[in-house]
């Protein structure tokens, strides 16, 4: 796998649709505070969540620069109104892509975790609601589109 190659393991961006560019940057940045969660002051990310990462700005056609911009102004509070703003479909796909994105450390870590519960909360779902995407997910039956349909990007 190569920076931009999406592996075909992933189901998460089947589960993503007519998202706007506000939710697009919202989701990188958590799907990036859940990967810098476990990284050491002296380590650097796992390659394989770098990849993952990198590929979504791909996916959603955004550059780093309006990313950059969208942090700036924003901030948290705008993040957590954008993941609010999220459909039960994107919602169920960021939680997938969050779980892809874990397995690249192994399982889900503790520090994952908390970054997780604690960002779910803010979005006002419970771990248990938030487990309840995963519990409810088979590939076969709910991944609903094949390709993206919004085609907004930057």
């Amino acid at each position: 796998m190569n920076k931009y190659e999406e592996s075909d393991d992933w189901v998460a961006p089947g589960f993503f649709y007519k998202l706007t560019r506000s939710q697009k940057y919202a989701i990188i940045y958590f799907l990036g505070l859940v990967a810098a969660s476990d990284v050491d002051v002296n380590s650097k990310i796992n390659k394989e969540e770098f990849y993952f990462i990198n590929f979504y700005y791909k996916k959603f056609k955004v550059s780093v620069e309006n990313y950059l911009a969208y942090m700036a102004i924003g901030g948290k509070d705008q993040i957590i109104a954008d993941l609010k703003s999220l459909s039960k479909l994107n919602l169920q796909g960021l939680v997938i892509a969050t779980t892809e994105l874990c397995n690249y450390s192994g399982n889900l870590n503790e520090r994952e975790f908390e970054i997780i519960s604690s960002w779910a909360e803010s979005i006002g779902i419970t771990m248990d609601e938030w487990n309840n995407y995963l519990d409810d997910f088979s590939e076969l039956d709910n991944r609903p589109y094949d390709e993206e349909e919004d085609e907004e990007g930057d």
